[in-house]
This record gives C-alpha cells, structure tokens and sequence, in this order.
C-alpha cells in the first residue's frame, strides 16, 4: 500500500470535525516505519502504550491512556496498542476498542492510533455500524500480511529477551517484527491473534534452522549453540543438514546420530572398508587430512583396534602421528616383501628410506639395499652373514678415502658444519629425497670413519673446525645407543626407533635450510663420527672365544690381545674390533644398535655439502620415447630430455646406476645393458646426487613373428 494513501488519509482526518481518535490499520512493518517518521515530523506528541504499563504488570493502565486522551492537544499519535490487542484477543479488543472510539477528545485536538498486527480484530470491530470511514482507515490489503511475531521463552535456557510486557511493547513500537519475552507464564497469550511460540528448550528455538536434528545433540549442546558458543557442534549440524564434498566425512556423518560420537566415528569409520573397496584409498587419502593435527592420545584406541585386520592392518594406518608410525613397522616385522607403493602413500618418510642410493661400487649400493630392508623387517636374512663375513675378510672400506682427510681438502670459507653422531649412509637415500623437497641441491662423498667405530677416536674433525658449527646433541646417538625416549631393545626387539631417526636427520635438514635462507653461510656440511649396526644386535651372538679385557660397547671391541682362529676381527688403534654381527663376551648390552665394530653400516659415513637450489630454476625431465625394445640383441636405450641444461646425469633403475651420454642441448641418451625383460619400469634421474625426476618407460621385446618375414 503507498505510504501517501495514509497519508492522505490522515490529512482528511485532522481537517474534519471529528473529536475522536482515529484508528488506521498497518498491515507490513516497513509501512508501520514510514508511518511513524512521517507522524513525527507533523504531530506535537507521541504516546506509547508502553509508557502505561507498570513494572512487571501484565495489563496497561486504560484509564491512564483515556485520561491522556481526553487531555491532548494537538496533533498526536499512538503506538503500541494493536500489538497489544494482538496479543490480548478477540474479547479484550472489542471491549477496549468500544472504549477508546467513543473517547472524546478535546477541541482542536486529534489523536492517530497506529494499529499494527491486528487487521482481523478491527474488522470485525468495523462491522459495527456506528464505524466508518470517518473513524477507521482499513487500506486495501496486498498480499501476504507482514504480522509480528512472538517467542515466550523460559528464562533458564539462554535467550536474551524483554522481562515482561512493558519492555515487549517498548520493542515492538520501535517497529520489531520479532520479540522474545522471558517468562515462566504458560500459558501466555492464549488468545493472541498472531502467532506466540512457547519455547521451553534451547532447541526449540533454533528449530527453524535445525528441523529434525534436535538428536543430534544434548540439551547443553543445543544451550551453547543458542549462544553462539559451540562452533564445532554448529559444523556437524552443517554436515547433517548440507553434506560434505568429502566422500569420507559423508559416509562418517551418516553413520553419526549424536555430535558426542562425531569424533570417533571420524576415527574409526575407516575400519568398516575392506581394502579392496573401490573408495578406500579416497577415504583413506580424505581421512588422513581430516585427522592429520591428533596426537597420540587421540589414536591410541584406534591404534590398538586396527590389530584386529591381521595382515591387512597396515592399510589402515598412517604416518600423521608417532603411534602410528610405530605401528606401521610392527606390520613390517618379519614380512617377506616391504609393499613399497603402498608404503609410499602410508608413510613416505620411511618408503625414502628404503630407496635405493647408487654408490658408485655396486657392492655398496646392493649391500645397504639389503641391510635396510632386513633393518625394517626386524631379520636377518639367508645368505646376508655369508656377505658381512666376506666383508670382514676383505675390508673393501679401506679404499675409501678418510672422513678426515675428505673435510680438510673441503673450501670451509662461509661454510657451516653439523655434526650428526651416529649416522651412516644407509640415510642416504632419504637425504636424497628430504633435499629435493627442501630445494636443496648435495654433493655426497663417501668416506670411513676411524676404527673402532668409536665417537672419542672419530670427533677430531669437529673440534678443529674453525667456523661456525653444530651438533645435534648426540639425539640420534642417544636413541640408537644409549635408550633414549623409552627405545630398548630389552623392552621390544621391533626398530621402531627408526621413527625417531629419521625425524632428527629431517630436522637437521631442516635447520641447515634455515641457515642457507638466512645467507649467514653460503654452504653447508653434514657428516659423522661413525655409523651403527642394528643386525649385530638383531642377531645376539656373543663370541665363543675368551678375550683378555671384556669387551666394550656392547663387545663391537676390546682392548688388543691375542685372540686364535678368528678371522673377522681386526687390530686397530690398541684395539681389536670386529668386522662382522658377533660380540666379544662382557660388553653390555646395547639399546637398539650398536657400534664401535667394522661392519659396513659403522664405518662407511657420508660427507654432504649443501648449497640452495636456485628458486627458478625448475627442473622438468621427460622420454621423448617413453616405449623402446630390448632383446637379447638389442640393447635397451632411452633418449632423455630435460628443460634445464643439466651435467653429470644418471638414471638409477631397481638400485642400479646408469651413466648418461649426452647428445645435443638438454638431451641425453642412456643405454641400459641389463634391462632385458619386457615389462614397466621406472627410473630416477640424478645430476650429480640430486634427485631431480622420475621417468617410467615401457620394454617392448621386439621379437619378430614369423609371418613378418613374409
């Protein structure tokens, strides 16, 4: 209805003779606004039932407001009383109403009442034909009628409200279309005209927002959401009313009926998935993400559940916390395959571990491709004692240039050194793969320790450095050799201190990045005193052979005697230190691993040189044949492309290095002599000792038919 024709309305009112009030109905709230500013601007007084309302009263004071009336002058206007007689009904409507039109007011005064919410009640009241258009302005009505609303609320559950009617009315005048009143009275307004909500609990007010949750949660849960306390509840409801685009969390919430078991069934839903169930890797990989920030404590009975899937354990597991982790290597204890794609999206960090890094003696590069594998599975396997005996016989490690020797031809200018006892290059491969995502580029060399493998005859190196340096507190020593964070081999004979080691060979990682970043040095060096053995303690022999001195750390050696018939043992030093898995009788037992011996995991440790990779400088390598054929008189040759000019490429193929040929600007040609079987296979592609790519090719045989001679 246009605001004029009220207006217009009214104007006639004030200019005729009539000495009563005026009765206009206002159907929509956004009228009633207008209407109001309007008669503000025009009118000497405006007079609020409100005002005639007692404290904690229910009912106005009518003869107040008739006294008001009878002694007006002026224009005014009156607001309040049709949400009153909204609410009050019929029968008090009609006796109030009968009241106030007869009220006569004085001369020259007018008085407008505002009726809003209450048109049915007026017209009937207009069917009185002592009404009409003189008194009573009922507009044409258009469409839905905008009518207020009313929530009764219990004052125990949190709704802020009006305490009673006084300031009910007060917020109604202002124009609101919705009031809560906080009171005890049921009923009340039991014969209100417009629509009065009894809400007893917090649920029922949100109802309209909820419909057909209030299970979900618990009569508190409903109380802190009313007061915008409970942002987590408040998120269920949004996954039971909307979904998710996670397939995982959709399966969990329609399994959850209460919020209280939300974060459980979160957890433990996976287990309902059989692993061949085409959506278990996607809700494995959306599950992983959902719980990735849950401590151990969170997991522990998750954890200790998932035994209950036997040998498909491991495919419920991941690597987001230390539990878990450990978990995953209780499932690789004693197994004879390491499953290493899958390992790869379960727990990375450990599939880097067991990659393969090629030494340039492929003796090297096969020995610690076995001793990794027999350190995750926990065993010793056929044959491997045979190849550790044969080492100690021939000592090959001798070749190899001295740790020493190697720092101190090394250019230490703006260079900084960090000392990691106790690791041997059996971390290599991990390093490899950690620098590359780090963006960081290594050069590694291969060197021994001195004998015994021993931290005192081994540390020299570090004490004469010059310039800055580091040491990582002897952490990784410390959980290899001395039980540190609860690892004993006493305790459990699983190498679930693996977890540990490679999180502290990260984190130096880490801290040299860090360093480079920060341009306070141009380089860094990463390197050792010694290595260790975990297969000289998995395998728990104490030597038969009696020694003058008991053996020291943990019987690897003893001070120098004469000792008969015992060809795995070499004199260094003072000392006679063993080359193979035994132990000389009175060494103490060790932690997890051992070292002081001169198996190949104690002696042989890495020296690696870190630079910064160049930030733009993104390396793509690619096939430009990805198919070629192989037989027995062909050789295998992949022609390689890379975006980046590149030197000294190789490809490693299942832990075998291939040494690149280049041809033209960015291409090079490998050939791959011992690839002979048709088949799939994938390739690492190195500059230097950089990981920089994968490539995967197919072997074709390339035998011809018989029919294509035709």
């Amino acid at each position: 209805m246009p605001e004029q024709d009220f207006i217009n309305a009214i104007n006639s009112y004030r200019k005729d003779t009539l000495a009563k009030p005026f009765f206009v109905a206002v159907d929509d709230t956004q009228s009633y606004h207008g209407l109001c500013n309007a008669l503000s601007l025009k009118s000497e007084s405006e007079i609020r039932l409100s005002d005639f309302c007692r404290e904690n009263e229910m009912e106005p004071d009518f003869d107040a407001l008739v006294t008001k009336l009878k002694g007006a002058t002026g224009f005014s206007f009156l607001i309040g009383l049709g949400e009153y007689l909204a609410l009050a009904g019929h029968i008090k409507t009609n006796a109030i109403l009968s009241r106030l039109k007869d009220t006569m007011l004085p001369k020259d005064a007018k008085a407008v009442v505002l009726l809003r919410g209450c048109r049915s009640v007026l017209e009937e009241f207009c069917k009185d034909p002592r009404l009409g258009a003189r008194q009573v302005f009922l507009p044409q009505q258009a469409g839905m009628r905008d009518e207020f609303t009313v929530k009764i609320v219990a004052p125990d559950i949190g709704i802020d409200g009006a305490k009673w009617l006084k300031e009910a009315l007060r917020n109604l005048e202002d124009g609101r279309d919705e009031i809560c009143i906080k009171t005890d009275a049921n009923p009340a307004f039991p014969d209100a005209t417009v629509p009065v909500q009894r809400i007893s609990r917090a649920y029922e007010a949100l109802e309209r927002e909820w419909p057909r949750l209030e299970g979900c949660g618990t009569t508190m849960d409903w109380n802190r959401l009313l007061k915008r306390e409970h942002p987590s509840f408040r998120s269920f409801l949004e996954l039971k009313r909307d979904g998710s685009e996670s397939g995982y969390l959709t399966f969990v919430v329609n399994k959850t009926m209460r919020f209280s078991d939300f974060d459980r069934v979160k957890i433990f839903t996976l287990l309902d998935i059989p692993p061949n169930d085409p959506r278990f890797e996607s809700f494995y990989a959306e599950r992983k993400e959902l719980l990735k920030d849950l401590s151990d404590a969170d997991v522990a009975e998750y954890v200790a559940e998932t035994k209950i899937k036997g040998v498909n354990r491991f495919h419920y597991l991941t690597d987001n916390t230390m539990l878990e982790r450990k978990a995953i290597i209780e499932c690789l204890d004693g197994v004879d395959t390491i499953p290493l794609n899958e390992l790869t999206r379960r727990y990375p960090a450990l599939a880097d571990y067991l990659r393969d890094f090629v030494f340039q003696d492929e003796h090297l590069t096969e020995y610690f491709k076995q001793y990794k594998r027999q350190k995750v599975t926990n065993r010793i396997e056929a044959g491997f004692f045979e190849i550790v005996r044969e080492n100690a016989r021939t000592r090959k490690y001798n070749l190899l240039p001295t740790r020493d020797g190697v720092i101190d031809q090394l250019d230490k200018k703006n260079t900084t050194l960090y000392f990691v006892d106790a690791m041997g290059v059996e971390f290599l491969g991990f390093i490899q793969a950690r620098c590359a995502e780090l963006g960081l580029r290594l050069d590694v060399k291969i060197t021994r320790a001195n004998l015994p493998s021993l931290t005192r005859l081994n540390k020299q190196f570090y004490d004469d450095w010059a310039g800055k340096k580091f040491n990582d507190d002897r952490m990784l020593d410390k959980v290899k050799h001395h039980g540190a964070e609860g690892f004993d081999y006493q305790q459990t004979k699983l190498p679930v201190h693996l977890v540990r080691e490679l999180e502290i060979i990260h984190d130096v990682l880490k801290q040299a990045k860090v360093e480079l970043l920060s341009r306070n040095s141009r380089k860094a060096i990463i390197t050792s005193d010694h290595g260790t053995s975990r297969l000289a303690v998995v395998n728990g022999q104490e030597l038969k052979y009696e020694v003058d001195m008991k053996g020291a750390h943990s019987g690897r050696c003893c001070a120098e005697c004469t000792v008969e018939g015992l060809d795995s043992v070499t004199p260094e030093n003072g000392w006679l230190v063993l080359a193979d898995y035994g132990r000389f009788k009175g060494g103490r037992k060790a932690a997890v691993e051992v070292h002081g011996g001169a198996t190949n995991e104690e002696v042989i440790v890495p020296v690696i040189e870190l630079t910064l990779a160049v930030a733009d400088a993104k390396i793509e390598v690619k096939l430009v044949e990805s198919v070629i054929t192989a037989n027995f008189k062909k050789t295998a040759t992949l022609i390689l492309f890379s975006t980046t000019a590149l030197e000294d490429v190789s490809l490693a193929v299942k832990g075998k290095r291939y040494v690149a040929e280049i041809l033209a600007a960015n291409h090079w040609r490998v050939l791959l002599p011992d690839i002979k079987l048709a088949g799939d296979y994938t390739a690492e592609v190195f500059e230097g000792a950089n990981l920089v790519g994968n490539v995967r090719f197919t072997v074709k045989s390339g035998v011809m038919k018989e029919n294509d001679l035709l």
